[in-house]
């Protein structure tokens, strides 16, 4: 399965790649959840006897809250999330809030208990994010974690390239939007006519609006070259 990563831009302009978790590495992580949750019911039935009040007491309240409490209290991880080395993040890149946490457990029963897993599946497969109902809800995913020993100096050489980007919202735009700005640059350099010209000017103001910027028409030949430059550190 191909592996799928989405770059988050942090409060504080930081942008944060992430590896998506698959739909396997997650399938499995609720395996090994639900395994270690069966073998507890059948150490709570030997060790209690049949005592449905214990039973309810000590069993119904693991088996409910069992992803909610370790999510919540272990940095988004299930015992199955930390075996298959997966956890739950926010979309905005800020650690997810008991609320989101909350919202995503919540939706549990509907994208898997009461579906046998199904709905979940679908959502994962299919989702640009790979989110289940709850994630879309929560506005949340599930992504790898890296392996400490893997940082390379590719990757160090990139973070300090980001470091020194300036305009980090370009991740909002797409390939094809930096393909028009590209071949608008090169048709004005071949051609410098006025309809040319008029055609940079009206691309560097959509890009000006999304971020959030003004420059000077002066100034719109460097400023594109920049951006086109900039995207390509971002995104490569």
């Amino acid at each position: 399965m191909a592996s799928q990563k989405i770059d988050i831009v942090t409060a504080h302009n930081i942008v944060m790649r992430f590896e998506l978790a698959n739909t396997i590495q997650r399938i499995l992580a609720w395996v090994i959840d639900a395994a270690i949750l069966f073998v507890y019911l059948l150490l709570c039935g030997t060790v209690m006897g049949g005592n449905t009040i214990m039973m309810y007491l000590f069993v119904l309240p693991i088996f409910t809250f069992y992803n909610l409490f370790f999510e919540v209290f272990n940095n988004g991880q299930s015992i199955g999330k930390m075996v298959l080395k997966i956890r739950v993040v926010a979309l905005n890149g800020s650690t997810p809030t008991l609320t989101e946490y909350y919202l995503r457990w919540i939706f549990r029963t509907l994208d898997i208990t009461f579906s046998l897993g199904t709905i979940a599946i679908l959502f994962i497969s299919s989702s640009k994010r790979r989110q289940r109902i709850g994630d879309l809800i929560a506005g949340t995913s599930v992504v790898k974690l890296k392996n400490d020993s893997s940082i390379s100096l590719a990757d160090i050489d990139r973070a300090n390239k980001i470091a020194e980007i300036e305009y980090l919202k370009l991740v909002a735009f797409t390939d094809s939007d930096m393909l028009l700005v590209k071949q608008s640059l090169l048709r004005y350099g071949r051609y410098p006519n006025n309809a040319n010209k008029e055609l940079m000017f009206n691309l560097s103001e959509k890009i000006q609006d999304v971020l959030g910027i003004k420059i000077e028409k002066k100034n719109t030949r460097i400023f594109l070259d920049k951006v086109l430059n900039e995207y390509i550190e971002l995104t490569r």
